[in-house]
């Protein structure tokens, strides 16, 4: 799990990262629980879980696009 979440933090393969978002958007989500798992942080995990049944990763596709080409990292609060 922390290989992972270490690679989607890399700010050094930016591209392939913006084409998960624009293609596989549900990447980011199981980055965002797999994120929330290894914090022991209960409630982000279960919002990364709703988002993932409701189709929530389908509307935060444009979101993710665009944070990480200003950021270069995924937004999540948790």
């Amino acid at each position: 799990m922390k290989a992972f979440i270490k690679w989607c933090e890399d700010k050094d393969n930016l591209i392939i990262k913006i084409i998960l978002a624009a293609f596989l958007g549900i990447f980011w989500t199981i980055y965002r629980f797999v994120k929330s798992v290894q914090q022991d942080n209960l409630l982000c995990a279960v919002l990364a879980v709703i988002l993932f049944i409701l189709g929530g990763f389908f509307w935060l596709i444009i979101l993710d696009i665009v944070s990480l080409i200003l950021y270069r990292k995924v937004l999540w609060f948790c």
